[in-house]
This record gives structure tokens, sequence and C-alpha cells, in this order.
């Protein structure tokens, strides 16, 4: 007859502190008692520390993707990991929330684990814009000498561009193609660069000849009633200031005239050229038969 109620020869215990079991054994009649003390030792208390300079905060085992985290235990004399090393500590690159389970051992042989984990956040996911009407078509990156274009960046809370700039857009009028990088850090203090390249086209040379045969022939100077002939050249595509779109200009002015064209080349991109027709004040000759 055991303390613990058994009845049977041999009892299995637990106990958590130290603990006096007491035994009466019978035989024919006749008891006698005996007792046994267990003894017990607490076990290990594995504390665990992280190392790593990623995210937001140092040291709180939350780490962006691609950095690596050291993961140290104490309270021990000797430690197992999940991985079979048995330092005190494990450097890790996880690619995603990872736990590692650690067995720590105590002087007294006694074992107790503990399951850290590191938190993985991902990099966030940038990405850059256009915004400028220049060229063929609108917001696709390509612009015309002298024309601005606005980049931009998301995927972020805040930015800093290569041109030192700290908004999530930007305005830049290069004169030659050009590649900008934005570095976009998102809330939990990841960070991930992008890059976007504006490319620029050359406006159009255009120039203007005139052609007259009144008084001086091509020099744009006619008499009062003649016809002057302005030819553009330097594009695919003319606008005159009267509305006319071809190339070639037939003038009759009933005064002297400045005459503009905008010149567009396959690109999109327009210059402007003029011309004046100086028409001199005087009737054009009579003639009798």
């Amino acid at each position: 007859a055991w303390s613990t109620g058994a009845t049977t020869a041999y009892v299995t215990v637990n106990p958590v502190t130290e603990t006096t079991y007491t035994v009466t054994v019978t035989l024919v009649g006749c008891s006698a008692t005996a007792s046994y003390t267990v003894s017990t030792t607490a076990l290990p208390v594995p504390s665990i520390t992280f190392a790593e300079t990623s995210g937001s905060a140092n040291n709180d085992g939350i780490i962006c993707i691609g950095n690596s985290a050291t993961v140290s235990v104490a309270g021990g004399d000797s430690f197992l990991w999940s991985d079979r090393s048995s330092g005190s500590s494990i450097s890790v690159t996880p690619a995603t929330t990872t736990t590692y389970t650690v067995t720590v051992t105590d002087t007294n042989n006694c074992t107790n684990t503990s399951e850290p984990a590191v938190t993985v956040n991902d990099l966030p996911v940038a990405g850059i814009t256009f915004t400028e009407s220049s060229g063929n078509n609108p917001d696709d990156g390509t612009i015309c000498t002298g024309a601005s274009a606005a980049l931009n960046a998301s995927g972020g809370t805040s930015y800093v561009w290569s041109t030192g700039d700290n908004t999530a857009s930007v305005t830049v009028s290069p004169t030659t193609q050009t590649s900008y990088t934005v570095t976009v850090t998102d809330s939990n203090a990841c960070v991930t660069n992008t890059s976007a390249t504006v490319s620029v086209n050359s406006l159009p040379t255009p120039s203007v000849s005139v052609a007259d045969n009144s008084g001086a022939l091509n020099d744009g100077i006619i008499l009062i009633g003649a016809s002057a002939t302005l030819t553009a050249s330097g594009g695919t595509s003319y606008l005159w200031d009267t509305g006319a779109t071809t190339a070639v200009l037939v003038a009759t002015p009933g005064s002297t005239t400045t005459y503009i064209v905008t010149v567009t080349n396959e690109n999109g991109c327009s210059a402007t050229s003029s011309s004046t027709v100086t028409v001199v004040l005087e009737q054009l000759p009579i003639i009798t038969v």
C-alpha cells in the first residue's frame, strides 16, 4: 500500500519537487513500512536572442528576404539544433519564415527544447510608370529634345531617386537617353531598387526655300499680285500657319507676309521654321497691244 494510494508492488511517479514515497508491505498478516525520496532537478530554461540588422528594428528576429540572422541560445551546457549543429548559435538565411528547434542540456543531463522562429518579409514590388505627351506615343518614356517626363514610382512607403528627390514622382528633362534609379522602402523597412530609362529623340531641322519668278528670281521678293512657292523640308509632315498640310505652299500675299511651318519627323518631334515673302507695292506693268 503506497502513500500515493497504489496497491501494486511498484508505482511510477513524476514528482515536480523532491518527494518522499512510503510503502506498507504486508506478509502473512504482518506489516512493515519503508520510504524512498525522489529528488528533482529543474529543467534548463533556454534563452533565445537574435542578431540581425534587417527590417524595421535590429535584433528582433524579423528580416527582409535575402538577409541573414544569427540565432543564439543560452541556459545550458550543450546544445543540439535541428540542423544537427551543436554550437550555441547558428547563422541562417531563410527564404520564408522558419522555425528552428534547439535542445538544451544542462550539467544534470536534463534537457529542454526551444523553437525560435525567424520571420521573413518580402521585398517591395517596385514599379515605375511614365507620364509625358511628347513624341508619337504618350507615356512611353520616349520624349523629344526639350520636353519633360514624370517618373512615377510605386510599391513602397518612401522613395529616394538617383536625382536626389525623395518623392514618389519626379519630373526630368534629359538631353540624352538617361537611366533613373529609385530606392523603394516598404512599411517593413525592406528595400529594393528599380530603374527606368527615358529616351530622347532629336527635333527635326526644318528649312524653307522660296521660289518665285517675279522681279529677281527666287529672292522672296515679288510684285503685288504675283505668287511665290515656299517648300519646307526636314520632316515627314508639315503644317503651315495657313492651315495647309503639304510641304509646298503657293502664296500670293497682298502685302509682305511671314509664313511659319511646323515640321514633324518620324519620331513625332516637331520644330518650326519661317520665311518671309516681301511684296513690292507696285502694280504689274499693263501690256497693251
